[in-house]
């Protein structure tokens, strides 16, 4: 009798324990829809992309720096000028203003350079 009621104290525990993962994968599931009908899921679904990037903040100055490279040109400069041009291009990038690349930086001084010489 002993042995009966133990197996049934044991089957009682197993069937708490499965109900109780049984509630916790309900619970998580639950999480994950209502994760799932948040509002700017909810407006990705209905309206694509667009919602997400207008959210982001404003590129196009940015991107007037992103030419293609039709013409490469090597030179030297001093070495203060090169950490002066990478660090400005790390704050750039961090600050998401202004060009964010040392190349980039490198075309915007020499074309506004040019255009103060007339040329």
């Amino acid at each position: 009798m002993v042995n009966k009621s133990m197996s049934d104290a044991l089957a009682e525990v197993e069937q708490f324990e499965q109900h109780s993962l049984d509630v916790e994968k309900q619970q998580l599931l639950q999480e994950k829809k209502r994760a799932l009908l948040s509002d700017k899921v909810t407006a990705f679904i209905k309206q694509g992309p667009r919602e997400i990037t207008a959210q982001q903040p404003d590129t196009r100055e940015r991107d007037n720096y992103l030419r293609p490279v039709q013409a490469q040109l090597n030179i030297r400069v001093p070495a203060e000028v090169v950490n002066r041009l990478k660090r400005a291009a790390v704050e750039n990038k961090i600050s998401r203003l202004g060009p964010p690349t040392v190349q980039q930086i490198v075309i915007h001084a020499v074309e506004e350079e040019l255009k103060r010489l007339g040329f």
